[in-house]
């Protein structure tokens, strides 16, 4: 995966999750504090802009949803990508 276009069909697929596995503050690169760190999360409906994320043993459950932002904000990796703004940096694993 190498541009947001791959993420965006990556995330489409069947049972694709994304794990939050870092937050951190862009500017001192220390840890901050993020809601969803080390949880797994479930895509439930992917929109042109985002997606929406669901905890994958509740699906029915309300989620959250993750703005795309844009292109040149994310760096992707095999199984990985990193959002950055002013900010937060945000890297997620993902897990098919």
């Amino acid at each position: 995966m190498k541009t947001l276009a791959e993420f965006k069909r990556v995330l489409a697929e069947p049972n694709v999750k994304l794990t939050l596995i870092s937050s951190s503050d862009p500017t001192t690169e220390n840890p901050k504090p993020h809601r969803y760190l080390n949880t797994t999360r479930a895509i439930k409906k992917i929109q042109g802009n985002g997606v929406y994320l669901t905890d994958p043993e509740n699906p029915s459950k309300s989620g959250s949803f993750m703005d795309f932002g844009k292109a040149t904000n994310w760096v992707f990796t095999d199984n990985t990508a990193t959002f950055t703004d002013d900010f937060i940096v945000l890297t997620y694993r993902i897990e098919k």
